[in-house]
């Protein structure tokens, strides 16, 4: 599970989840072990840093990619969907990252699920992975984005929260002034929402910025910062001065 390996696949599926994001759904020829939360690396030479969370739990038939369309992207969707018109192979080595429950201590207090635009793949293949399991652990999703139509999957955590009495769903919108619900920062709704921090323990997937703005602020209400695992973490260390 920590090494990762070369495993051929076809592109079974890409489909608009939104104006700009993309769902790729891989079908592997092989089993690939992985823990929720980590992600893979497209093989797709001359293309490069095509890595992404693999946003399907370990349990799932096929792997499911979230993919913003952005100029670095766009080269990375082209390719795909040739090799799904053509039915041709494409390779991606897994698993990568150390963003996933095991790397947390083993506790059943609240875990914060918090999430910015696609950071929501990294959220959505642990709570599925957790509901797989039949977790009776709190999980609190945070999902934010500037506007409402930045929350491209937003019935699913609602669904999660309905069919679940320990799952709750929070969407928390920055920029977007007739929205009814959550407004303006991710950690401003967190510190106001949860009444002990002490006790919760976190995943954070967004940019640098974000990751540990929301970090800082929820510390400053009492959160244990070792409580908390990112990839930015590791990809964007913070200069210890």
């Amino acid at each position: 599970r920590d090494v990762a390996v070369p495993v051929s696949c076809q592109v079974v599926q890409i489909e608009s989840l939104s104006k700009n994001i993309q769902r790729v759904v891989l079908a592997p020829d092989q089993t690939v072990p992985f823990a929720a939360g980590q992600y893979l690396e497209l093989l797709l030479p001359p293309l490069t840093e095509c890595y992404f969370t693999i946003a399907s739990a370990p349990q799932a038939k096929h792997l499911e990619l979230h993919v913003q369309k952005t100029e670095n992207t766009q080269p990375i969707l082209d390719r795909l969907a040739q090799a799904l018109e053509k039915q041709e192979v494409v390779a991606f080595e897994a698993p990568m990252g150390d963003c996933h429950l095991d790397k947390l201590p083993k506790e059943e207090g609240p875990l914060l699920l918090i999430a910015a635009g696609t950071g929501f793949s990294q959220a959505k293949a642990i709570a599925e992975d957790l509901l797989n399991q039949g977790t009776s652990r709190p999980v609190h999703v945070y999902w934010g984005a500037r506007t409402v139509t930045g929350l491209y999957m937003a019935d699913l955590p609602e669904q999660w929260s309905e069919d679940h009495e320990n799952v709750h769903f929070s969407a928390v919108i920055s920029e977007q002034n007739d929205w009814e619900g959550k407004q303006g920062l991710l950690y401003q709704a967190i510190v106001a929402d949860i009444d002990d921090l002490s006790i919760c323990q976190a995943v954070c997937c967004g940019s640098p910025n974000m990751v540990y703005a929301t970090l800082d602020a929820m510390v400053d209400h009492g959160f244990r910062q070792d409580h908390m695992i990112s990839d930015v973490f590791t990809i964007a260390p913070r200069d210890a001065s």
